[in-house]
């Protein structure tokens, strides 16, 4: 979530977790739900002219090999959602 309002806002990520509040989460979700932010819009022109989303990939797995990096600060417990 803090990535997508990031890419929306232009905030950096620290600047996302310490502003961003459920309120304001839905403040723009409202706003964005009428004149969607720009990587929304051109996501939508790219699939109505033909481009598709890659195959999804397992994001646990992705977020097993960000956890297993000690820089980024992630810790993985518990097991795989079924």
């Amino acid at each position: 979530m803090i990535c997508h309002v990031c890419q929306a806002t232009g905030w950096n990520w620290d600047e996302a977790e310490t502003q961003l509040t459920l309120p304001r989460l839905r403040a723009f979700a409202r706003v964005w739900a009428q004149s969607p932010p720009p990587p929304v819009l051109l996501r939508l022109i790219a699939e109505a002219l033909g481009w598709r989303v890659p195959a999804a990939r397992d994001p646990w797995r992705e977020l097993e090999a960000l956890a297993a990096d000690p820089a980024s600060g992630i810790a993985v417990t518990g097991k795989k959602p079924a």
